[in-house]
Parts: structure tokens; sequence; C-alpha cells
């Protein structure tokens, strides 16, 4: 941990006191804070990917639910609206060059 006197990242809490044997599983908003706090001593990409790991499954779906929220929040990228106006544009152009869904689901269930 980098040390800072302006900055204390607060310890994770602990149930039944300091002699509690059993931890309890941290909230997500604690995690939130934790991870702000982290960023904010510029801990890398990489060792945040590497902390992951250390996270319980439910943590972990936790922080993956609030990325995909903010993911759809933000919208889709410029790139990301250039490929959908041309997939567009493709489908205009010649609106019987795909399958029906019906068509692609069968042949995907004939190769299982």
């Amino acid at each position: 941990m980098v040390k800072n006197s302006a900055l204390r990242i607060p310890p994770a809490p602990v149930a039944g006191g300091i002699f509690a044997i059993n931890l309890p599983r941290f909230s997500i908003r604690w995690l939130e804070t934790r991870l702000a706090l982290l960023t904010l001593l510029h801990m890398s990409k990489a060792e945040i990917i590497a902390e992951l790991p250390k996270l319980t499954a439910e943590d972990r779906s936790d922080i993956l639910a609030r990325l995909w929220q903010m993911e759809e929040t933000s919208g889709p990228t410029d790139r990301e609206k250039q490929l959908l106006d041309e997939a567009q544009a493709a489908y205009e152009a010649n609106p019987d060059a795909g399958s029906p869904w019906s068509e692609v689901e069968a042949r995907l269930r004939r190769r299982v």
C-alpha cells in the first residue's frame, strides 16, 4: 500500500469486534469506496486485475454488474455507432442476403 498522510484507506469491516473469526462479506459500497481510493493512489490496471481473484464470487458478480451498468449508461462509442450504421446500410442494400433466425438456429443445432 502506498503511504499517504492525506489519504488513508479504511480497513475491511470486521464482524464481532477485533477478535472475530468470521469476516462478513464485503458490501459493494465498501468495495466501490476501496477501489476509488486505490485508484486515487494510482493503482495500475494490472494491479486491480491481480486483486480480482482474491474476491468472492459474489463480490466479483457485483463488480461485473456495476461495470455493465456503467457500460449501458455510457451508450455506444463512435466506432460502435459506425459499425451499426454500416450493418444497417448493408441490410437495406440487400435485405434478402441474410437468413432468418429460425434457419440459423436449425443449422447450429445440427452441428451439435
